[in-house]
């Protein structure tokens, strides 16, 4: 009985001992003429091998990269001990052993027997696994003991009793001369390593508050170790429940580094999706007659690579968006809450049988300065990504010809150079659009972004993923990014993911501002009309104290000072920190031509009118605010867009004769300006009520109204 709703199509994901299946699978569907053809099952003869490709364990590994980036090591440079699950012969397990030549592992064990190498050496043992692995259908009983450390062997998992050598008493911290296989188990899963991968079947952690009832997993009960015990520096989840999630959420709070096994192993599902849509797609060409069957069979195999390595950027993006969300729930744990709750009212899930923090964890974590878990952030990463992409399916972020971009980006070059005449005609057009869009912002600006801005500025998620690609564009965003992403390895992350969120934060603020301030439904079309600003961020970015009034440069000189401080090139610094400002030019630039203004008068009267009247300082001071209640940050986003608006009144009859800075100075010292620098002084406190905020827009209106008339 099928309870689940339709969907566009079923991908068919071969795993070890059913690879063979799709051939079959793909053979009913040709036989019954069904639309996918051999897409219906991914993997088969005509398709791509995961264990070939090793993509599963290359996602994993992508992984385990960030985890110790973070750390300040990397791992196929840097000698790192390693314990595992599996054997050679298994895809992730033996793909991930051989993407370092620098690893050094101590111990593994399957469902038969563990293998213990005390001091391996890493290039003679990484040669031996190589054999290992390319022979195939190998156990660890067939490695080659003279390729073994002294103190090693290999032994029966069964065994009641294995005597141990010192060597690898001390390899893996074990006192006792002899052990049972089992308990051997157990001391390896425990063992003072660099890495613990998982490349097997089994739930072998659980959090010391479960019982290995709850757990649910048999087989592995009396192997099984508790997350306070494990002090692996970190944990690649390359198999599936390797971990429950109380377990991981244990681990990660005492300082491990671990994700979610959807997290970590999600490059084979994904390569099968993108497998099922380049079929898709190709299809159409064979049918039209420009493509022979074989011919397609040969594109196909030949661009596996460059569809892998696409695979593998989205890889990284979630591991990366996961470590930003860690700092930003760490700085603001309530609206990350929030918008967890939201997401359950919206996609149904609940919140305990997803192991999620409720209210009283929360105020536990805030107190000790915590966030959210790195698990748990997993799992809103994917609801998220749900809750925007069910929208975005209801109302695309643009017309079929402005989304065609982001199809041509999904596919290979060399498809879509030779056949991309068909993509318009592509079943799943919207379906891959909205991946691709939703893929990109929630991985850069975080799970909570598109949720809680579409429902603040009370937009679709289409007209906030608009605008957010635009902006991203005029901003010069992405060419940012690269160049922090080019300090990897040479700054540690405490600088390198600060100097990301802050871009992020400004490319949100360009967001909010031209909502607020452009009322009509934002759209992709609005490309024409932004245009015209590129080059104006780029004149600003390069030298904003052109720009700036003296009174307006403070911020983005300390911004500028702290990125310096953590590290990053001045060049650089100077950039992000302008972005703070630059971030209202496209908006600017909107206002000002629909009010027949001078944008650069425009501008420089917004950026001089928000420091004299002190509006400015009060909206970076309460988006840096964190308040509990869902009202108040609800009611928080209103007065700001009221603050928004009430400074571009200003500016609108302060302007609207093209005065200079100087004339429009005489106001910073006496009226309207003034006074409104006056109301806004007596809340200068570290954190102003909700109520007071109201208070305090009413008297700004009430000095725009003074304002106007004496215009």
């Amino acid at each position: 009985v099928k309870h689940d709703p339709d969907d566009p199509y079923l991908v068919v994901a071969a795993d070890k001992g059913t690879a063979h299946l799709s051939d079959t699978a793909n053979s009913l569907s040709a036989d019954a003429n069904f639309w996918l053809s051999d897409a219906f099952a991914s993997g088969g003869s005509i398709g791509y091998d995961h264990k070939e490709k090793g993509i599963t364990a290359k996602g994993a590994w992508v992984s385990v990269q960030q985890h110790f980036l973070e750390l300040d090591m990397n791992p196929e440079a840097d000698p790192i001990t390693v314990v595992g699950i599996g054997d050679m012969s298994g895809d992730v397990f033996g793909n991930g052993m051989l993407l370092s030549k620098t690893m050094r592992l101590l111990a593994a064990f399957n469902h038969r027997h563990i293998f213990i190498d005390p001091t391996p050496d890493p290039t003679d043992s990484f040669e031996e696994r190589t054999r290992l692995f390319y022979k195939g259908r190998t156990q660890w009983t067939d490695y080659d003991s003279k390729v073994m450390s002294e103190g090693g062997g290999i032994y029966d998992r069964n065994a009641r009793k294995i005597t141990l050598s010192q060597q690898a008493k001390k390899a893996l911290g074990i006192t006792e001369d002899a052990l049972s296989g089992e308990e051997l188990i157990r001391a390896i899963l425990r063992a003072d390593v660099d890495l613990l991968w998982n490349g097997g079947i089994g739930t072998y952690v659980k959090a010391s508050g479960e019982t290995h009832q709850d757990v649910g997993d048999k087989d592995n009960d009396t192997v099984r170790v508790d997350a306070l015990d494990v002090r692996a520096k970190v944990i690649g989840e390359g198999g599936n429940l390797g971990m429950t999630m109380k377990g991981r959420c244990e681990y990660a709070e005492m300082g491990g580094h671990v994700n979610l096994d959807a997290i970590d192993n999600s490059g084979g599902v994904d390569l099968s999706d993108h497998e099922v849509n380049l079929k898709t797609l190709l299809g159409m060409a064979v049918d039209s007659g420009e493509l022979e069957k074989g011919e397609r069979d040969a594109l196909l195999i030949r661009v596996g690579d460059a569809v892998c390595e696409d695979v593998l950027e989205n890889s990284r993006i979630n591991a990366l968006g996961i470590s930003l969300d860690v700092l930003r729930s760490e700085a603001d744990l309530w609206s990350h809450y929030r918008c967890l709750m939201q997401l359950r009212d919206d996609l149904g899930f609940r919140r305990r049988v997803e192991r999620l923090p409720n209210t009283t964890h929360c105020e536990t974590r805030v107190g000790r300065g915590q966030g959210f878990f790195r698990p748990e952030l997993g799992k809103l990463l994917a609801y998220s990504k749900m809750y925007s992409y069910r929208r975005l399916l209801e109302q695309p972020a643009g017309t079929p010809e402005q989304l065609l971009p982001f199809i041509r980006s999904y596919f290979p070059e060399e498809v879509v150079a030779q056949h991309g005449d068909h993509l318009k005609d592509h079943m799943l057009f919207n379906e891959i659009a909205a991946t691709v869009q939703i893929n990109h912002i929630v991985g850069r600006a975080g799970m909570k972004f598109l949720p809680m801005m579409s429902t603040a500025m009370e937009r679709d998620i289409s007209e906030v993923v608009a605008c957010y690609f635009l902006l991203e564009d005029i901003l010069g965003i992405r060419q940012i990014r690269k160049a922090i992403e080019d300090l990897e390895g040479k700054l540690p992350t405490s600088a390198l993911y600060p100097a990301h969120i802050a871009v992020d934060e400004h490319l949100q603020r360009a967001v909010f501002a031209l909502l607020t301030l452009r009322l009509a439904k934002a759209s992709l079309a609005w490309r024409d009309d932004l245009e015209e600003g590129r080059g104006a961020v780029s004149d600003f970015l390069e030298n904003p104290k052109s720009f700036l009034p003296k009174s307006a440069r403070g911020p983005i000189s300390e911004h500028q000072e702290e990125l310096m401080a953590l590290g990053l090139p001045k060049a650089l610094s100077q950039k992000i920190a302008a972005l703070q400002a630059a971030a209202y030019i496209p908006a600017a630039r909107w206002v000002a031509d629909r009010n027949a203004i001078k944008w650069e008068t425009f501008l420089n009267h917004f950026f001089f009118a928000g420091s004299m009247t002190r509006i400015t300082p009060l909206r970076e001071k309460l988006s840096r605010q964190n308040y509990e209640g869902d009202w108040d940050q609800l009611a928080i986003h209103s007065i700001d867009k009221a603050l928004l608006n009430s400074l571009v009144d200003i500016i609108k009859k302060t302007s609207c004769q093209n005065s200079s800075p100087s004339e429009a100075a005489a106001l910073g010292q006496t009226g309207p300006f003034a006074k409104i620098a006056a109301q806004i002084n007596t809340f200068n406190k570290e954190r102003i009520p909700v109520s007071a905020c109201f208070v305090l827009n009413e008297r700004i209106r009430e000095q725009v109204t003074i304002l106007s008339s004496d215009a």
